[in-house]
């Protein structure tokens, strides 16, 4: 894994919001997700803001005043499901029940059990990041239509090998249409 996230103090506060989450309910759905969660798996693609993926009650729990360490951090609630906290260096946007829109499809995290099954775990400083799969990374790039992204974890996936059975229940438990399942078997089949 990563050798070098321990020392980061973008991941040493990371960890106290995912502290923050567990103190609220130890048994939610959460995850890294996007740029962070490739950066904890040992894939280049750093970035000033950190995303989260959990329930919309979650992020109704988090505005309430519990905790010192998110109070201290500002606040900027940009819709009931989604907050975004900031701290002197970073920012971390938790999104609630989120919806990723696309050309042909919408996909809801947490609706998809496989990506809950398959998350990725990274022993960050005294706690555990979950993180979601490359896989999942990947069909969001696809759905989300970033290039840059797309090329990068294809990449990735060609070196690293893929879990063929994991990218099968995510397009049919997200119910991706054919354009999109196609753009993915694309990119996973293709090589260089």
């Amino acid at each position: 894994m990563n050798q070098k996230i321990n020392n980061n103090t973008k991941i040493i506060e990371l960890t106290r919001v995912i502290k923050e989450i567990l103190v609220l309910d130890d048994h939610v759905l959460w995850a890294v997700n996007g740029t962070t969660s490739l950066e904890l798996q040992d894939i280049p693609c750093p970035t000033d803001n950190t995303e989260i993926i959990t329930r919309r009650d979650i992020i109704k729990l988090l505005n309430e005043p519990t905790s010192q360490f998110i109070e201290s951090m500002a606040k900027n609630i940009s819709s009931p499901a989604t907050l975004l906290l900031s701290t002197d260096r970073y920012n971390f946007t938790i999104h609630g029940d989120p919806i990723i829109y696309g050309r042909y499809d919408s996909l809801k995290p947490t609706q998809i059990p496989a990506l809950w099954d398959a998350l990725v775990s990274v022993h960050c400083e005294d706690t555990t990041a979950l993180c979601t799969p490359i896989e999942w990374e990947l069909l969001v790039a696809i759905l989300t239509e970033k290039e840059d992204f797309i090329d990068l974890l294809k990449k990735t996936l060609n070196r690293r090998g893929y879990d063929s059975r994991l990218v099968v229940r995510l397009l049919r438990e997200g119910r991706v249409e054919p354009e999109t399942e196609d753009n993915v078997w694309k990119i996973l089949e293709s090589r260089g």
